[in-house]
């Protein structure tokens, strides 16, 4: 036995018998209440922190959405040469976009139907000038769209000319496939 216990068992009688001296319970509230006013702030400060950064984290990624979002794929070919005015009808753009994401998706086909073969290569340089071509007349009509918005021709013509772009990458993709 040590001496600690023994103490306590020798005095068992004197303890939880006498009350604390006056003024005992006062001093154990008020230092409580000040330990729990200081955990409070604590909490309170880290916790705003907290909301802070997330709102930054929340804010940057909306804007660098947005950005990816409205920013074309810059290895497109057909997405670089879309639309050249902002002044288009809202239809026009929509259907820019549209054929933007065909034209890549016909175009990741094509790649990977002529990395497969070496003698297919001369397909995906067909495809790339036809690109190239068909991106350049559609840039004249848009000029002349935007000059002219009236004239429901050179909308149709527009139209036609992404039609055809995406005709002329089907055809090759199926070359490419019956060879």
């Amino acid at each position: 036995m040590t001496r600690i216990e023994e103490k306590i068992r020798n005095n068992k009688d004197h303890f939880n018998q006498s009350e604390p001296a006056d003024g005992h319970f006062d001093r154990f509230k008020d230092k409580l209440s000040q330990l729990h006013s200081e955990d409070e702030n604590e909490n309170k400060f880290s916790f705003n922190i907290v909301w802070k950064i997330a709102a930054s984290v929340i804010v940057l990624i909306a804007i660098s959405l947005v950005f990816i979002i409205n920013t074309p794929d810059s290895k497109s070919a057909f997405a670089v040469n879309a639309t050249i005015e902002n002044n288009l009808p809202e239809e026009l753009e929509e259907l820019d976009k549209y054929y933007a994401q065909q034209t890549d998706k016909k175009m990741c086909t094509i790649n990977e139907l002529t990395d497969t073969c070496c003698e297919n290569t001369d397909f995906k340089k067909i495809a790339e000038n036809q690109i190239l071509e068909l991106s350049n007349s559609r840039k004249e009509l848009q000029k002349d769209y935007s000059d002219n918005k009236d004239d429901e021709r050179t909308f149709s013509a527009i139209v036609n000319n992404y039609r055809l772009l995406s005709k002329v990458l089907d055809g090759i993709i199926e070359t490419i496939n019956n060879k």
